[in-house]
């Protein structure tokens, strides 16, 4: 990101900067394009944020003595049922859960 322009830059360019700096550092073999990488983040952010909300209503309505494990696992059994899938994204929400939106 520009530090000159910051939360400022035209989307294409901010996505140009996150590409350049992805096949820079990838450890694998993967050619993905700005808009790939964006609609891939588009997905993450958007059932992370699920998750998110999922974890926020276990919190609220823990017993004491519930775990933390015990709370993301209660989260992943509602997350399942009512979104009528599985949470597969785990270790990156756990990367993001303490970040803003």
């Amino acid at each position: 990101m520009n530090a000159v322009q910051g939360v400022d830059q035209p989307r294409a360019i901010y996505w140009e900067i996150i590409h350049e700096y992805y096949h820079l550092h990838k450890e694998f073999d993967n050619d993905r394009n700005c808009n790939c990488l964006a609609h891939r983040w588009g997905i993450i952010l958007e059932m992370v944020n699920k998750f998110r909300g999922w974890y926020g209503h276990v919190q609220r309505r823990a017993q004491s003595g519930t775990t933390e494990q015990d709370k993301v696992l209660q989260t992943c059994d509602v997350f399942k049922n009512e979104e009528e899938k599985s949470f597969t994204l785990l270790h990156r929400w756990n990367i993001l859960k303490h970040k803003q939106k």
